[in-house]
């Protein structure tokens, strides 16, 4: 029998404000409809509940860039380090 593991979590990804969790690393000099090539590297909070600061459960960390030219296509590789036990103190890759 398969055993299912359902994760239920919010992602909070703040790309302005006094606290930003997502940083731009790569602007092209060409801007484009989509912003192909723009890059973000990110450290944000997953959280139990909706806001922002409701009960910190982990951490989605890593990267993501817009990766189309022509339509809307996100890359995104991230790693969520989870801290509570009710998560099992582990992380997904």
């Amino acid at each position: 029998m398969e055993k299912i593991t359902r994760l239920h979590f919010y992602f909070h990804d703040i790309v302005d404000g006094k606290h930003p969790t997502a940083m731009q690393i790569i602007r092209l000099p060409n801007k484009t409809a989509t912003s192909f090539g723009t890059t973000f590297m990110v450290d944000d909070p997953l959280t139990e509940k909706p806001k922002p600061t409701s009960k910190l459960v982990g951490r989605a960390q890593g990267i993501y860039a817009f990766a189309s030219q022509s339509d809307f296509g996100l890359l995104m590789v991230m790693n969520f380090a989870f801290s509570e036990l009710c998560f099992g103190k582990d992380s997904l890759v």
